[in-house]
């Protein structure tokens, strides 16, 4: 592959994440364009340019807190509800989901967005029973929540696979830096 073609990690169908390193990427900073795909809708803007280095370090984040994803009763509620009281926890004073999750986890936890500039507009939690996620999500300054129901090893295999490319983009130029210090 080409440095300057899209790197697709996901299904099609479901859940993906686009990735494009730019010719001139800039060495370390790793400058390309990143989207996800949800059932169909594109959530984020492929243009504009962000450092996927920096998506590199969030999504290490994100999967590491996986197991904090896991909540039987959150699974349970419908989308609306889901977001909402993630949502609220995050960036309102409603603190109801703590009588829920477990002490030392946050409600941030839930959240799946790689926080880079093509993904500003958009606020994207999931939830698991284990086995199913629920990926709820929603552009800011729209009303509509949607959700779709999907396989937890594809969120997780998505996520960690987008990691894994970007990890091996990162070492091979942290690797050149390391060869051209005397």
């Amino acid at each position: 592959m080409s440095k300057n073609s899209a790197k697709i990690f996901g299904d099609l169908n479901i859940f993906l994440i686009i990735l494009k390193l730019y010719e001139d990427y800039f060495g370390l900073w790793l400058n390309g364009e990143l989207c996800y795909v949800v059932n169909g809708c594109v959530l984020g803007e492929f243009k504009g340019g962000v450092s996927l280095r920096d998506a590199w370090s969030i999504l290490l984040d994100i999967i590491q807190k996986k197991k904090n994803r896991i909540n039987l009763e959150i699974y349970e509620m419908d989308y609306e509800t889901i977001f909402s009281i993630i949502n609220d926890a995050i960036y309102s004073n409603d603190f109801r989901i703590y009588n829920i999750i477990e002490e030392k986890k946050f409600a941030a936890d839930f959240s799946v967005l790689i926080n880079v500039k093509s993904m500003l507009d958009w606020t994207i939690y999931c939830v698991s029973d284990g086995n199913m996620n629920k990926l709820v999500y929603k552009k800011h300054n729209c009303h509509k929540v949607h959700g779709v129901l999907m396989p937890d090893n594809l969120v997780e295999k998505t996520l960690n696979d987008t990691f894994l490319y970007l990890d091996f983009l990162y070492n091979s130029e942290l690797s050149k830096n390391q060869k051209n210090i005397p």
